[in-house]
């Protein structure tokens, strides 16, 4: 099978969430290519293993193939490469804790994209923009960087990025308590996304789902899309779905009088040092586990913050899974 061959089926597999069997086709392509010499082609496959790993959450030896990457396409690639690069170095740097690191080269890349005019990287980088920016708390310049990019996703007929800027557009709205626009906003984004098949990027949206319908009293509904979000995550093994959904179930246990587990949940979440650092998750959930925390005695809360510490995140999905299955009725959607 040709080194090309191997990385579109690579490419494929990503796309629909297969994540072992994408690395496993493009480690395949990586050895072709490096036994025939071609720089570039090699440059091309080291991305696509660094995004793959970073799906993964494998962040050092995403960055670890990206960098390499860059370091080839600096001088043997195009420009559009080597932002292209940048950009997916920006994320994983900024996923791994490293935020404004990784703003500073995203917007870098970025910079170097708008050079080559409107396309669908520029769109995409400029939604993911957006999204870091919202991470670090930088909540109206994510708005301004969202609009901008539905609005060139919008000219070039690109769906991912109307989907993804959608996304934090609806995060933005969660924030202000527009329930009923962040509603909106998050029914477009999951919409889109399942529509396009990103099966990653369409978990981001069920978990978005979940805390809306969870803040605005409908419980049923967020039980539902909390149990399809887990479906999910533990269909492709995802690193992000777990991510952005911990938070929201420490919400959804707090509402259900689950104070310590609550607090040991989002424990769970907060060894992921994204979790931990970036001020939009303090503001999305952080606050109300810490309000709980000055009701119970001390020992209560250090006991199930180490609990949750060592809590492996698949064995708590399929935990949670079993209770929403176990005691509710999923409402259809």
């Amino acid at each position: 099978m040709s080194s090309n061959v191997l990385r579109e089926l690579g490419r494929v597999a990503m796309y629909l969430g297969e994540y072992e069997k994408s690395v496993q086709l493009l480690e395949q392509c990586l050895k072709i290519r490096q036994d025939l010499g071609d720089q570039r082609a090699i440059a091309d496959v080291l991305w696509g293993l660094g995004t793959v790993l970073n799906y993964q959450g494998d962040f050092d030896k995403s960055l670890q193939m990206l960098k390499e990457g860059l370091t080839i396409s600096r001088t043997t690639g195009s420009q559009k490469e080597f932002a292209e690069i940048l950009a997916m170095f920006s994320t994983a740097l900024a996923c791994r804790g490293d935020l404004d690191e990784g703003y500073s080269k995203l917007e870098e890349s970025v910079a170097l994209l708008e050079k080559l005019g409107k396309n669908y990287s520029l769109a995409l980088w400029i939604a993911f923009l957006g999204m870091l920016q919202m991470w670090l708390g930088r909540y109206e310049e994510a708005r301004l960087q969202s609009e901008r990019a539905i609005a060139i996703s919008t000219e070039i007929d690109y769906p991912r990025g109307i989907g993804m800027a959608s996304w934090v557009m609806g995060n933005l709205a969660l924030l202000r308590g527009a329930y009923s626009e962040a509603l909106v906003w998050a029914q477009r984004s999951y919409e889109i996304l399942q529509e396009i098949e990103q099966s990653d990027d369409k978990i981001w949206s069920l978990s978005l789902l979940a805390n809306v319908t969870l803040v605005s009293g409908d419980i049923p509904q967020a039980q539902h899309y909390i149990r399809e979000t887990i479906l999910a995550a533990i269909d492709i093994h995802s690193f992000w779905g777990p991510i952005f959904l911990m938070p929201v179930v420490a919400l959804y246990l707090i509402q259900r009088g689950e104070k310590e587990r609550a607090i040991e949940i989002y424990a769970l979440a907060a060894c992921y040092p994204l979790v931990e650092k970036a001020p939009w998750f303090h503001d999305l959930a952080m606050r109300q586990v810490v309000a709980i925390t000055a009701a119970l005695p001390t020992k209560i809360v250090f006991a199930a913050q180490a609990r949750g510490k060592v809590r492996d995140m698949q064995s708590t999905l399929a935990e949670l899974l079993r209770e929403l299955e176990g005691t509710i009725a999923i409402s259809p959607h």
